[in-house]
């Protein structure tokens, strides 16, 4: 900031408000924050008595907060939308048509990690109209780093962190279901009020057809509409369990592929999705007729965007932390993470560059520790271990409140074998955030693993494949293999690993023997035992997708279980 005279400021840029004061007249800016001072401005500036100025003076490797905003338009402003002018370091973004706005959390988050920088936005995943404001952007100082501002865009790449995708004009077909309706002893109350909604989000309605609760007619139905340019079909009613609600069983058999049958959104829990080919076909609950909103008003936007959607867009992740958000929190705003040092002019301490060491270490347990109160208020520890006490807020000696919270690794599940018990407890553990690996020697059921979408699968003897695997704290193995053998390999390899579970599945003869093998061989009997088996929790499970959710429901309560609860092998 430099002080010059009103006359030499021409061209120079504002440091703060300028105010004109006429009594009953007016008071308010008659400069802004950041205006560049004209010629025409000099008399109106020595009229309110500004005979100096506080300008901003430029600054090898300072970026003005006009020029800092222009960048994060940049890396903000995808296709379909509109940016204002750059003004007191902010920039708005409206949309150009209506469409379906989509965000990019994690960058989205980054960025506003950092510090000294805002963006506020509309919920991603929800419409937007035309000449609506998207996103406000603004720097809050008046000169930022352009360090920081480089920084940015090397955090968000190429890819926009806001985008719209248009709606299209997509062609429906309605089939309404019920005897009731069919037969005609009620009005049909509910395809005028999803007409209105299909209308609303700019599709055209080829017609409905009304249909008995007769499955095979309600599926010839879906597919007539689906032979006749229909783009999307949409069932109303019959979609509860009672066995005399055909719609789902008809859904399934006039289609290739089910997302879901359920979704945890209320009103709307009954909600079924599924796709023939491209075309989605949906079976509405009752409850889209008398509700104002429901499930359907989440998922018909997306799919209005011709959108795809899979289960996990329906399912929140049971996960912890994840490294990637991890760096969101902790490192983005203080390290260099390319050259993995730190950026001194940032002003930040070592507790940074020690948590990118330890996350990478992956021994013990990690912990962050925030004083609240006290003359170090603000001041982050990190602990390796388990804390003396493991509550997110305590009071420490000093009568000062300490946040903390346990910091973890990407969960990772680990299944030996691909057998048919294997392929339910991958599609869960992938609905419940985890990272899914699966060994498996047989090339066939390394393939149907990788069909129920499995991150990773190697194909090779179990022992091969779990050397690759190096394991830790939050690596959850699952022991389903064809054989005692097998199991054998498996464990014998597991137990010299890093570990937050292991489970073996098997009746207590097979794991016993396993057991007893091992032993023979030098391992600890307390070792052995602490091994899950007979796996998963006591539920009376007999298919293999109850059997699957035994194994992750024990998971799930382990992992819930304060640490000092918990027997974590490193």
């Amino acid at each position: 900031m430099q002080l010059i005279r009103t006359e030499d400021a021409v061209g120079s840029v504002l440091c703060h408000d300028i105010t004109q004061i006429i009594p009953g007249v007016v008071k308010d800016a008659v400069f802004r924050k950041g205006h560049v001072v004209t010629e025409e401005d000099v008399p109106v500036l020595l009229s309110v008595g500004k005979e100096h100025l506080y300008v901003w003076e430029k600054q090898e490797g300072m970026l003005h907060e006009n020029d800092a905003a222009e960048v994060l338009r940049q890396v903000c402003q995808g296709e379909h939308m509109n940016a204002s002018e750059a003004k007191e370091g902010k920039i708005e973004l409206t949309a150009q048509c209506d469409g379906l706005l989509k965000i990019n959390r994690e960058k989205l988050n980054q960025v506003n990690a950092l510090g000294q920088i805002v963006l506020a936005s509309r919920h991603g995943n929800f419409p937007v109209k035309k000449g609506d404001k998207i996103v406000g952007m603004r720097v809050v100082p008046l000169v930022i780093e352009e360090e920081k501002m480089n920084h940015v865009k090397e955090l968000c790449g190429e890819e926009p962190i806001f985008t719209i995708l248009p709606f299209h004009q997509m062609k429906v077909g309605i089939v309404t279901t019920g005897s009731e309706v069919y037969h005609g002893r009620i009005t049909d109350k509910f395809t005028p009020v999803v007409k209105a909604k299909l209308e609303e989000a700019g599709m055209e309605v080829l017609g409905n057809v009304l249909c008995d609760d007769d499955s095979q007619m309600v599926t010839d139905a879906i597919s007539e509409w689906i032979a006749k340019g229909a783009e999307f079909v949409v069932c109303t009613g019959g979609m509860s369990v009672d066995p005399d609600d055909r719609t789902p069983l008809s859904i399934r058999n006039a289609t290739d592929e089910v997302i879901t049958y359920g979704a945890p959104v209320l009103p709307g829990a009954m909600f079924m999705l599924a796709y023939k080919g491209e075309i989605p076909v949906a079976g509405l609950p009752g409850c889209v007729m008398y509700a104002r909103r429901t499930i359907f008003d989440l998922v018909l936007p997306r799919i209005a965007a011709g959108e795809r959607l899979s289960v996990e867009d329906f399912y929140s992740a049971w996960r912890r932390r994840t490294l990637p958000e991890l760096r969101s929190m902790y490192l983005s705003e203080i390290v260099d993470l390319e050259n993995n040092k730190m950026k001194e002019n940032w002003g930040m301490n070592s507790f940074y560059v020690n948590l990118q060491a330890e996350l990478a270490d992956e021994k013990e347990e990690l912990w962050a520790q925030t004083r609240i109160d006290g003359a170090e208020a603000g001041k982050k520890i990190l602990l390796k271990g388990e804390p003396k006490d493991t509550d997110s807020v305590f009071v420490d000696e000093k009568g000062e409140r300490i946040f903390q919270e346990r910091i973890s690794r990407p969960a990772k599940l680990v299944i030996c074998g691909a057998g048919h018990v294997s392929m339910p407890i991958i599609r869960m553990g992938k609905m419940l955030g985890f990272h899914v690996t699966v060994v498996e020697d047989r090339p066939k059921f390394a393939d149907d693993a990788r069909r129920a979408e499995a991150d990773q699968v190697y194909c090779e003897p179990f022992e091969d494949g779990l050397a690759k695997i190096k394991g830790d704290t939050d690596t959850w193995f699952v022991i389903v293999t064809r054989g005692h053998r097998y199991d054998t390999d498996c464990l014998r390899t597991i137990l010299g690993k890093p570990r937050a579970y292991v489970g073996m599945m098997g009746s207590k003869r097979r794991t016993e023997i396993v057991k007893d093998q091992l032993e023979a061989e030098g391992v600890e009997r307390d070792m052995l035992e602490a091994v899950h088996t007979p796996i998963g929790l006591k539920i009376a499970a007999e298919t293999p997708e109850e059997i699957a959710v035994s194994i992750m429901a024990e998971i799930i309560q382990i992992e819930k279980q304060p640490c000092k609860e918990r027997r974590i092998f490193q």
